[in-house]
């Protein structure tokens, strides 16, 4: 039955075929692939090209992330390899301290809050700030006046480029 039905199914194409005018034929002939063509460039190439595009993109990010992380990790043993006989003492108050050293840094315009957080602590948030501003900052606190971070967030900004971030600092006790 199905071969039945295809034998009638192409008589009735070639009838149509034959039916149609020269110019339609060619039209046609020369349509149909054209369209085909067409369908699996849009459709298939530009898909899958996009697609590996992407992926190479990511790929390119999660490289220059490892990288800075990298570099990052390098600042940071060399912060916690610094010894605590060679710290630097402040006087007056902490908050005062922090303050002052913030502004000899030239970080004042990264500072969105500054505030005391009982007698041994200082809560200090930076926004859009570059991440190596804040690692050498807490290198220079360490060595200079002995101040340590309790807890520290980092968090990058949506474009990548900067890091919002917030640190509760804490006095050394030195025994």
């Amino acid at each position: 039955m199905g071969l039945k039905y295809l034998g009638q199914s192409m008589s009735i194409l070639i009838q149509k075929w034959s039916a149609l005018k020269k110019s339609e034929q060619q039209l046609l002939q020369y349509g149909i692939p054209l369209i085909v063509v067409a369908v699996i460039y849009f459709y298939v190439w530009l898909p899958y090209n996009k697609s590996i595009a992407e992926v190479r993109q990511q790929v390119s990010y999660a490289k220059e992330d490892i990288v800075w992380l990298k570099s990052i990790a390098v600042q940071v043993k060399k912060i916690k390899s610094g010894s605590t006989s060679s710290l630097g003492s402040f006087s007056g108050s902490f908050i005062n301290t922090v303050d002052k050293s913030i502004k000899q840094n030239r970080l004042n315009k990264y500072v969105t809050l500054l505030e005391k957080s009982g007698n041994n602590k200082v809560v200090v948030k930076f926004d859009k700030i570059n991440f190596d501003h804040i690692v050498k900052y807490l290198g220079y606190l360490k060595n200079r006046y002995g101040i340590l971070v309790k807890t520290i967030d980092v968090e990058r900004t949506e474009d990548g480029k900067f890091v919002n971030s917030r640190l509760i600092l804490k006095k050394q006790v030195v025994l």
